[in-house]
């Protein structure tokens, strides 16, 4: 289609990844940097960045993360820093902490930084695919009051990764999700202005999303 792409988190376990060949990818989540001995799915990611990617690809990680120790062989890919830094203040504060990558908004969901980073990279059009953030629909409560609340994604993930997930909310409480969700859809809005303000649109092209911050409308191609 000739659109420049951009994947995030474990599409590269995704069977779907090599035909994709996305010219960019972007890893936030600190699990990803601390779980790649104990996450099997971790490793394999790492493993099929390593062994699948045949394109050049620019892979974005935080700055506080160390590059050697991703173990990345492939001359293929090439690693870039973005700051992994959240700030909020008076407008023009932010839109120059946002303009020279030194913060951004509240990076609650791997969704920020990645149109952060596509905007500082000078891309003036962005379209969002597979961002439907529907998780008020997958949240819930047991009658042991655990929180549960199984994302789903396009590369589906596995059993091992619903068991790490309801690990780390066994201990949440509900206020704590819902604060989480106002966070992350609030700074949608910010990242939106911030575009607005630089002549960039960013277009969501999900169906059914629940993100109300951008136009919607369908793929260019």
């Amino acid at each position: 289609c000739g659109a420049t792409t951009m994947a995030l988190n474990f599409a590269a376990n995704a069977e779907e990844f090599p035909m994709l060949r996305p010219d960019f990818y972007l890893l936030a989540d600190p699990h990803f940097f601390e779980g790649r001995e104990s996450d099997p799915n971790v490793r394999k990611m790492f493993e099929r960045f390593n062994s699948l990617v045949d394109w050049p690809m620019t892979l974005y990680i935080p700055t506080s993360q160390k590059a050697s120790g991703l173990k990345i062989t492939n001359r293929n890919i090439s690693i870039e820093r973005f700051n992994f830094i959240g700030a909020e203040g008076f407008g023009w504060l932010e839109r120059w902490l946002y303009g020279t990558g030194l913060a951004m908004p509240r990076p609650r969901n791997v969704l920020v930084p990645a149109l952060m980073t596509a905007m500082l990279a000078g891309f003036r059009t962005i379209y969002l695919t597979g961002a439907d953030h529907g998780w008020l629909s997958t949240l819930g409560v047991t009658e042991e009051n655990t929180v549960v609340n199984f994302q789903p994604h396009f590369y589906k993930d596995n059993d091992e990764e619903h068991s790490r997930v309801a690990s780390v909310y066994s201990n949440v409480r509900l206020h704590d999700v819902l604060l989480s969700f106002y966070l992350a859809f609030r700074s949608y809005h910010r990242v939106e202005a911030y575009a607005k303000a630089c002549g960039i649109t960013v277009v969501n092209s999900t169906p059914g999303s629940f993100i109300d911050a951008f136009d919607r409308g369908p793929l260019p191609f």
